[in-house]
């Protein structure tokens, strides 16, 4: 069980293991041209102008929209951000290429089933982070004691899949109604900062059901429930980062898991003033060697870019490490 009072902030690199794309893998499987078919893995096939149409979006729109947004060399969250015209249709293409990834026979057995389990043991490996954040939760397991956990997690990512495998587990474990589970998986909150695919069917009976396939119902309800704080609009906060930081507030303890420390994102968290005096943990695999001084605590401000002071000093070099998730909470920390 988790006791200390403790934060995760998670960014896209924290669920690449369960077949979700990063931030640039997002825009290039946005951007793969429609209507063409690979003849040697039927899996490449791209989008048709049919599907396309049967999601409401015209395709030669959708073209426009590709075109422009892998142009833009930006993220497609910040492109829409500032690009307001393609709102619609480029919360859509999010929401169709996720729900895609929805999968919970990836979430909870990795590779196909049909393999040898020696050669399953081999590719799959054990580095799934949320089994080991699950082991820590029900450490010892009992069904009352899973609400006792002193955790809070603010995600930067719109799929559902840490919630629907803590759900999952924890129906199958217990042996609990849905209602029961649903209760017990709410005590930690789980807060989407711009938004999510929607809510589970165990959180809203009209939500989006996970292994959706990415059907033009699910995309259109998911669409709706991505939000982005719009550049043009000149703010910088919403109600979801004012209740990230009533949680990092409160937090004794704060773990930053596969997060691009994109200078927008850690203002608009205001981690330099409200990471102060706690303990910080992060991995830092890919980040680039400017992006790792600006952030480390203690470096000297002449190798700081003056505009970024002030989202600089979040972690101390020590703690900052170069890893995967799992690595992290296996090897370096214990998290109880």
């Amino acid at each position: 069980m988790i006791n200390t009072p403790t934060v995760f902030i998670l960014g896209a690199g924290s669920n690449t293991n369960y077949g979700f794309p990063s931030g640039k893998e997002l825009v290039d499987e946005i951007c793969r041209p429609i209507n063409r078919t690979s003849y040697n893995d039927h899996k490449e096939t791209t989008l048709s102008s049919e599907q396309l149409r049967s999601y409401g979006i015209d395709p030669r729109a959708y073209q426009t929209f590709q075109k422009e947004l892998i142009e833009s060399r930006l993220s497609v969250d910040l492109f829409i951000e500032n690009r307001p015209e393609f709102d619609e249709i480029g919360r859509k293409a999010i929401a169709i290429n996720l729900l895609k990834c929805e999968s919970s026979d990836r979430l909870f057995w990795g590779e196909w089933q049909y393999l040898y389990f020696e050669n399953k043991r081999v590719r799959q490996g054990s580095e799934s982070w949320y089994d080991l954040l699950w082991s820590h939760l029900t450490s010892p397991f009992t069904f009352d004691n899973f609400s006792n956990n002193k955790l809070a997690i603010i995600t930067f990512n719109y799929d559902r899949s840490l919630e629907h495998f803590l759900f999952t587990a924890l129906r199958r474990s217990s042996g609990k109604t849905d209602i029961e589970c649903a209760e017990a998986v709410k005590t930690i909150r789980i807060l989407h900062v711009y938004g999510s695919l929607g809510p589970l069917l165990w959180q809203d009976a009209s939500g989006v059901p996970y292994d959706s396939q990415a059907s033009p119902t699910a995309v259109t309800s998911s669409q709706q429930h991505i939000r982005l704080i719009r550049s043009n609009e000149h703010k910088d906060s919403s109600p979801e980062f004012e209740e990230a930081h009533r949680l990092l507030e409160k937090a004794a303890r704060v773990f930053i898991l596969g997060f691009g420390f994109d200078y927008t994102n850690i203002r608009r968290l205001k981690l330099p003033q409200l990471l102060r005096d706690k303990e910080v943990w992060a991995t830092s695999l890919g980040l680039s060697k400017s992006v790792k001084e600006v952030i480390i605590k203690g470096l000297l401000l002449r190798r700081v870019r003056e505009q970024t002071k002030d989202v600089g000093g979040i972690v101390d070099s020590d703690y900052l490490i170069d890893c995967t998730v799992y690595a992290l909470l296996q090897n370096n920390v214990s998290i109880y």
